[in-house]
């Protein structure tokens, strides 16, 4: 090997690093600080221009300053007590996330991770990748906003709304679930539809039910009876359909009920409805039932609005199955 071969070999190892650095979409950036030093930027690979619209060398005439002077004000102040601590001693790796400006007026939200090597004559070396996540923070901030405005119309409605996850356990239920159902929302948070206290079908059964659900189909006109904690037996009539609402779990699903004496379909600017109507009698006993499906083999005379709500099924016994 001539003897200026391991300077070309380091100088193609250079190039090629210059190359990859330049072709991904996040920029890296390297720091030292000696004992009692303040912190001296020492490379920016080129990727920093195009995020934060200022070319590396920027960066590395004006130092830590100039960095945190690029970030949002209402940032920099948690930006800056990170690098702190992690100049400190601890801890050795940081996340921190954060809105810089850009010389066009532009807000980009950027994500930095960076990781601290000691060396024993004191210095330390600060390691970082940025990276662009503003179009995810955009996406987060719309999906909030669509979570407000439709917690907000739900309140002003006359029905109730409920959100199940994707093990079909209730984690949202609006706050008229309390004067519709009996029951406040937080008692049925955590619990499968056919868990909640004092509620059974009227049409159809739990089984039934069960077999829509698991297939991810719609269900429309559910009707169930319960009775709320203050005696009021309310008859339900219930619709919903699964939706993907996790970016995460497509299948996430929701459901909303609404409520009213009416039996007409749900209205088609919401995704979901359900009716309800009370009566103050005391329940009576239930017709026959076919045993473990919970399924009626009869109903009370009468119309559907009728104001009689039956109990659940009573369990079946040996004996009257012998029979």
């Amino acid at each position: 090997m001539s003897p200026g071969a391991p300077a070309l070999v380091l100088r193609a190892d250079a190039e090629q690093l210059a190359r990859l650095a330049g072709s991904i979409s996040d920029y890296l950036w390297s720091a030292e600080a000696g004992p009692g030093q303040a912190l001296a930027y020492r490379y920016f690979s080129p990727v920093v221009e195009r995020i934060t619209g200022r070319p590396r060398e920027y960066y590395l005439a004006e130092g830590l300053q100039v960095w945190l002077a690029t970030i949002e004000p209402q940032d920099r102040a948690a930006a800056a007590a990170g690098m702190e601590r992690i100049l400190g001693g601890e801890p050795d790796r940081l996340d921190l996330e954060y809105r810089i400006h850009r010389p066009d007026g532009t807000v980009r939200w950027v994500r930095d991770s960076m990781h601290a090597t000691r060396l024993a004559d004191g210095r330390m070396l600060l390691d970082g990748v940025v990276s662009d996540i503003t179009e995810r923070q955009q996406a987060a901030a719309a999906l909030r906003e669509s979570e407000e405005l439709f917690r907000s119309l739900t309140e002003l409605s006359s029905d109730w709304y409920w959100r199940q996850d994707e093990n079909l356990r209730f984690t949202y239920l609006s706050s008229q679930a309390i004067s519709l159902t009996g029951h406040t929302g937080e008692s049925s948070v955590g619990k499968l539809r056919w868990e909640l206290a004092d509620m059974w079908p009227l049409s159809g059964s739990w089984d039934e039910h069960k077999a829509v659900l698991a297939a991810r189909q719609p269900f429309r006109n559910l009707e169930c009876c319960r009775i709320g904690v203050d005696g009021v037996a309310r008859y339900l009539s219930m619709t919903g359909a699964p939706s993907s609402t996790s970016m995460d779990d497509s299948r996430a699903t929701t459901a909303s009920a609404a409520t009213s004496r009416s039996r007409s379909a749900s209205r088609r600017n919401c995704a979901h409805g359900a009716r309800c109507w009370t009566s103050r009698r005391a329940p009576r006993a239930p017709p026959p039932s076919n045993g473990a499906s919970g399924r009626r083999t009869g109903r009370p005379a009468g119309p559907r609005t009728s104001n009689r709500c039956w109990g659940p099924p009573a369990p079946t016994t040996a004996a009257s199955t012998a029979g």
